[in-house]
């Protein structure tokens, strides 16, 4: 099905570092950049721990922001609603704020758009384009990312994460590894995953089927 509008996202890759605290610095600089422009920003975890986690990396470096977890579903809509605005710094988890549009604030359009960066290696490609799709809808500008760690628990036994970490190894001390290089491997831990969901999916449908078999003769238990 063709977009309603034309998509002006822009993608800038993935970058994979080898550790952790190289990660931390790496995001941190991007939110300086982006905080003296003014663009907002949208940085999507994997869960409730990791959030609080750079929640506490930005106090830190005292930058204004707004936490969207599950411990603040109450005030999810207004905290989405307004991650667009100017100057808007958002760490959200990936499940939180869905089915909310981020409307862009005044001026925001010039800056850009909103910009999204992600900070681990979701279990398949499609969360990887509902997080990367809070930005640049309707033909609004905007862009996105990943910054990744060898450190981090989503890549820590991922198929090809032996490769992955002789890679890093190759690069200078807290250089990343550029993203057409590690894609190939990050996308097989992603494919392994999406096909045990499928036998599962598979192995339902077969018990549902063998199931209504089973009830047309002898009629729905009690």
């Amino acid at each position: 099905v063709a977009p309603n509008q034309p998509c002006k996202r822009i993608m800038h890759g993935i970058r994979l570092y080898r550790r952790l605290t190289d990660k931390k610095a790496a995001l941190l600089d991007r939110v300086r950049d982006l905080a003296l422009t003014g663009r907002p920003l949208l940085i999507g975890t994997c869960s409730v721990e990791e959030s609080e986690q750079v929640s506490a990396w930005l106090q830190q470096i005292n930058v204004d922001h707004q936490v969207l977890n599950a411990r603040q579903d109450r005030h999810e809509a207004d905290i989405v609603a307004g991650a667009g605005k100017k100057g808007a710094i958002t760490v959200a988890t990936n499940m939180a704020g869905r089915g909310t549009d981020i409307e862009l604030g005044p001026g925001v359009e010039e800056l850009g758009g909103l910009h999204v960066i992600s900070l681990s290696l979701n279990s398949s490609q499609r969360l990887d384009r509902q997080l990367y799709g809070r930005c640049a809808r309707q033909g609004d500008p905007g862009s996105a990312e990943a910054l990744l760690s060898l450190e981090d628990s989503s890549l820590a036994n991922c198929p090809g994460s032996t490769m992955l970490n002789w890679l890093s190894r190759v690069y200078a001390e807290g250089r990343p590894v550029k993203g057409w290089v590690c894609s190939p491997f990050l996308r097989m831990a992603q494919r392994r995953y999406e096909s045990q969901q499928e036998k599962i999916r598979k192995a339902l449908m077969k018990q549902d089927k063998q199931l209504r078999r089973t009830l047309a003769f002898a009629g729905r238990f009690e």
